[in-house]
């Protein structure tokens, strides 16, 4: 081949670089390298003018090439790397790097344009055996995906799927739209009706009966001053804060869902402070009734034990 470029240093390259083109033959002729049991990106290539469409040589005995990496993909060092997408029929350029011939590395590849694709199409369907035939880039373990069997790259990018002609588009002929059913919904936050955030009310209510227990004097609640003292240091362990009195008492800087959820968790604890303080002296069917017992009558029901 008559692409000699001569360099002034004898060097490695022995008295010049010889670049190639060729074409990746089928991965089923390579199937050991391409199936990961080979070693590195290698390739067998046809290279153009070696071979030729008439010779003898069958693709699993022509050139094997290493895919030199660009900068940006990664050689493996500390798990940077990157896939290289060739395939076959992928049309390549190269160089050998040692003297006659020896050490082919691929240095890029040609863009198929659409009238390549278009070329692969046509041989498949004429059943085009020749050796340099153009060739799909689609295996058996590789199938068309969602761009279908588009293959070209360039300025006019592939087509991405549209929606077929054939192909209902919302016009309601396969299912109707429940529009009387639609009125009936009264925004979601009506707890009379099955609607989205239903639960919201009753994360009110509990919010409420917080509310009101810690608003309580201590004459009033089941539990003395002692026992919210414990509750309050409990939330604020829970919520690795130091403010919760404050945000019961709205002396806190603390938004709305802050302070019903203080406040909700305060109901919470409040009951299962009075449950473990009335265990102790009646039956589990009691405590309802000592949920809202006063200290004065909680201390007369102790005395009686």
């Amino acid at each position: 081949m008559e692409t000699k470029v001569n360099l002034d240093n004898q060097s490695f390259f022995g008295k010049g670089v010889e670049f190639w083109l060729g074409m990746i033959v089928k991965f089923d002729k390579q199937k050991s390298q391409t199936a990961g049991m080979g070693w590195g990106w290698r390739y067998k290539v046809r290279i153009i003018g070696d071979y030729s469409n008439l010779d003898s040589i069958e693709d699993q005995e022509v050139h094997t090439a290493v895919a030199l990496i660009p900068t940006t993909g990664g050689t493996g060092g500390a798990g940077k790397k990157a896939t290289i997408k060739l395939t076959q029929g992928d049309i390549v350029f190269g160089a050998f790097l040692s003297p006659n011939n020896n050490f082919p590395v691929i240095l890029g590849a040609l863009g198929r344009t659409k009238e390549s694709s278009d070329k692969a199409k046509k041989a498949k369907e004429s059943n085009d055996n020749s050796k340099l035939a153009p060739l799909s880039g689609f295996t058996d373990e590789q199938q068309a995906g969602l761009t279908q069997d588009q293959e070209h790259t360039g300025q006019d990018q592939i087509v991405t799927p549209r929606i077929r002609e054939a192909t209902e588009k919302g016009n309601g002929k396969s299912k109707a739209v429940p529009t009387e059913k639609l009125s009936d919904v009264n925004g979601g936050n009506d707890p009379n009706e099955n609607a989205v955030d239903a639960a919201y009310q009753p994360k009110l209510t509990d919010a409420k009966r917080g509310k009101d227990l810690w608003d309580m004097e201590v004459g009033e609640s089941a539990l003395d001053s002692n026992q919210r003292d414990e509750i309050i240091a409990d939330m604020n362990r829970e919520a690795n804060i130091n403010n919760t009195r404050e945000v019961l008492d709205f002396k806190a800087p603390a938004d709305d869902k802050e302070v019903l959820q203080a406040q909700r968790t305060f109901a919470r604890k409040y009951d299962e402070k009075v449950k473990q303080q009335y265990s102790n002296v009646g039956s589990d069917a009691d405590f309802d009734d000592a949920m809202n017992a006063s200290q004065e009558e909680l201390d007369e029901a102790l005395e009686l034990f």
